[in-house]
């Protein structure tokens, strides 16, 4: 049986800058032990910093989407 980890859905739609990230608590969901889900992570550019895989996803064409995954050393 494998690793269980909690998995995260964080949302950063309404989030307008880093002070309102820190404010909310997220940093702890998103540090944790967990698997954290971000959308809208470019509200808040300082938080992918320190995250060991990045997946983005972008929209290419009518009907096409592109996947990255990008994993960094920390």
């Amino acid at each position: 049986e494998g690793a269980r980890l909690p998995l995260y859905h964080i949302d950063l739609y309404r989030i307008r800058d880093e002070r309102e990230f820190v404010d909310a608590g997220i940093e702890e969901y998103i540090y944790g032990t967990g698997v954290s889900v971000i959308e809208w992570a470019d509200n808040a550019p300082e938080v992918l910093k320190r995250c060991n895989v990045v997946v983005t996803l972008g929209i290419e064409g009518d009907s096409n989407r592109k996947l990255i995954v990008e994993r960094r050393s920390l």
